[in-house]
């Protein structure tokens, strides 16, 4: 089902790269059948505001931005979601229907059918899919895959319990048993190619009572059939003067029972059984089932924290990539946030691509993840020329002003309305010595040329309200010389820090940035990806 979405920048489908962008808008352009897994963990409706807090390594002027809002609503952007699924006919209505009508969680499952129906029609007859959830919307999700990939195709629920000690809500006066599990929906299709996994057995030593001349610990296993098992005729044969009595046979062929003899690999009791020598070094283990226990979140002093939230464990990742891909081939993570997926598919020798809505988190897997380990992924749906610049404000604007904050150095907020103006934030290393604080603001204005006036005044009333040390107002193209705006930006003053002076409010235009390379002239900013401190916190 494509809903024809324009293209504006390159989004075609390329191994080992990162897509800027709505994962539905960019899965739209790849080919059918072209990847091999899917890992995703996309939002849960969970009513939260997930944050990235950074500062110095004092602690001080710490600064918080949004990296994602977990909050469904039902608006005009669901009903028109609703009515390309009902035009279609599309088999989720049914999983949607079964959910209070307009509500957040219709607009969650409706926002999640669309994109699952892109993953489905990308995976290979041989693909897998994993789809990481919790208990607030993972029953709905399981219900809106059965009718997308069918309930044939479903193969396990995944326990994945998350937390380590008390579980989550145990404390002080409990009203409920404590949360401390994520459900992973592990579905495949018709041709699916499975490894398995297979973990250490802590009573491996007892199964293995036995002990040769090398010291190497070995266990007899039987080469007849029970008699219970029922008569096997094509395994009744005699083999160096044995027969099974029954006539339920041998448990392998005369061939492979002639290697093992061979492999001296078959053992004779006293009574003249015989028996199969197995040695415990080459025990694969226990296969795993679907409760994973053995696999600890990340707390906050471990080494593979990254201050994103959501983060998840490397070791978690490693698991499913091994379970359903093999070397070479294609894994997807269509929510890829900090690039987890990546890195266990580059360590594990499979090709990768992720997506993700956040310039930040693109630009972490690259800075921060894959620093002195893996090349950089080439970023494909980012602007290369002011022409797709103005494409992607035409087409996506708030795409563009995140992008467009980006290219500051500051950090782009996630709320697209109610934000004051306020389009992106920054904390300036030191504060001015004019005593405003050491906060930096954003605002961008992708639109046609037009008077700003009044938008410059409410920056400005914005600015003096937070006490921010400066500003930045971006457009798309410059603002004319000759415009009372620059009288306006004038009378906040300027700011010094050191022995430089700084515009407390400055404009510069994304088409300045491509003629002349020109970028806005401000302090230097605090750098989260080098603030050890820094803590992710998930605002209740």
């Amino acid at each position: 089902m494509h809903f024809n979405t324009p293209l504006t920048l390159d989004l075609a489908l390329a191994p080992n790269h990162l897509y800027y962008g709505d994962c539905l808008e960019v899965m739209q352009h790849w080919p059918d059948e072209s990847v091999d897994t899917v890992y995703g963990d996309p939002p849960f409706n969970s009513k939260a505001t997930y944050s990235i807090l950074w500062g110095d390594d004092a602690g001080k002027q710490k600064a918080q931005l949004d990296a994602f809002t977990d909050m469904w609503t039902w608006g005009a952007e669901a009903e028109q979601r609703l009515r390309h699924l009902t035009r279609y006919k599309h088999p989720a209505l049914r999983a949607i229907r079964a959910v209070p009508e307009r509500s957040g969680m219709a607009a969650y499952l409706i926002y999640m059918a669309e994109r699952l129906t892109e993953m489905k029609r990308i995976l290979k007859p041989t693909g897998a899919i994993y789809l990481h959830c919790d208990e607030t919307a993972g029953y709905h999700l399981k219900v809106l895959m059965d009718t997308i990939f069918g309930p044939e195709n479903f193969q396990c629920g995944i326990v994945w319990h998350r937390t380590g000690g008390s579980a989550k809500g145990n404390q002080y006066a409990p009203r409920r048993f404590g949360r401390s599990t994520d459900y992973i929906l592990f579905y495949s299709m018709p041709k699916q190619r499975f490894n398995g996994i297979y973990v250490p057995d802590p009573d491996v030593a007892e199964r293995y009572p036995k002990v040769d001349d090398n010291g190497r610990r070995f266990a007899l296993t039987p080469l007849w059939r029970g008699r219970s098992m029922g008569p096997r005729p094509s395994l009744c044969y005699e083999w160096r003067g044995y027969t099974n009595p029954y006539p339920s046979g041998w448990r392998v062929t005369k061939e492979h029972l002639e290697q093992l003899y061979q492999q001296g690999r078959v053992y004779f009791s006293a009574k003249g059984t015989p028996y199969r020598i197995r040695y415990m070094d080459e025990d694969r283990g226990i296969l795993l089932d679907n409760v994973w226990t053995d696999i600890s979140p990340l707390g906050g002093r471990s080494k593979e924290r990254l201050g994103y939230p959501t983060q998840k464990p490397l070791a978690l990742l490693e698991r499913i990539v091994k379970a359903s891909s093999n070397e070479g081939e294609l894994i997807l993570d269509p929510f890829c946030g900090c690039g987890t997926t990546m890195e266990a598919g580059l360590k594990l020798g499979r090709q990768v691509v992720g997506i993700d809505v956040s310039m930040f988190a693109l630009d972490l897997i690259n800075t921060v993840r894959f620093a002195g380990k893996y090349p950089a992924l080439p970023i494909k749906g980012i602007p290369t020329d002011f022409e797709s610049a103005e494409r992607l404000a035409q087409t996506n604007p708030f795409q563009f002003e995140k992008w467009a904050v980006w290219q500051t150095g500051m950090m782009p907020n996630v709320r697209q309305t109610g934000d004051s103006g306020v389009d992106g934030q920054g904390v300036l290393v030191a504060a001015p010595e004019e005593g405003y604080t050491a906060l930096t603001l954003a605002q961008v204005k992708g639109g046609k040329p037009r008077s700003y006036v009044a938008d410059v005044e409410r920056f400005c009333y914005t600015l003096i309200e937070r006490n921010a040390a400066c500003g930045v107002f971006i457009t798309l193209r410059p603002i004319g010389k000759r415009s009372s705006v620059h009288a306006t930006a004038g009378r906040l003053g300027t700011i010094t820090i050191g022995n430089t002076t700084y515009p407390r409010l400055q404009f510069w235009s994304i088409q300045e940035f491509y003629a002349h390379g020109t970028r806005p002239h401000l302090p230097p900013l605090v750098d989260p990806y080098k603030d050890r401190t820094a803590q992710t916190l998930l605002d209740l």
